[in-house]
């Protein structure tokens, strides 16, 4: 999992599962709820899409190469530049 994925989870996954408010704003609105997560607003065009395991369905996510993101896309993710602080510095 690569660094970017990992804060990503670690910040969203990991409190919805330790939230349940949370996760289920992050079901109802999930482009809000990531945004109130990430401290950030996220970039106009960028579609969030939450789906929830349950006992007869599992989820299959294939990821993007987020290294071929510039810097911004990576900091509107998720707080913080690639190789520097969450400040953009």
């Amino acid at each position: 999992m690569s660094d970017v994925r990992s804060e990503l989870h670690s910040r969203v996954v990991e409190r919805a599962l330790a939230d349940p408010a949370f996760r289920a704003r992050l079901v109802e609105a999930p482009r809000d709820a990531l945004a109130e997560a990430l401290g950030t607003e996220l970039p106009p065009g960028l579609e969030v899409v939450v789906i929830e395991e349950r006992e007869d369905r599992i989820a299959i996510v294939l990821p993007v190469d987020l290294g071929g993101l510039g810097p911004d896309a990576v900091w509107a993710m998720t707080g913080r530049r690639p190789g520097g602080s969450g400040d953009g510095a």
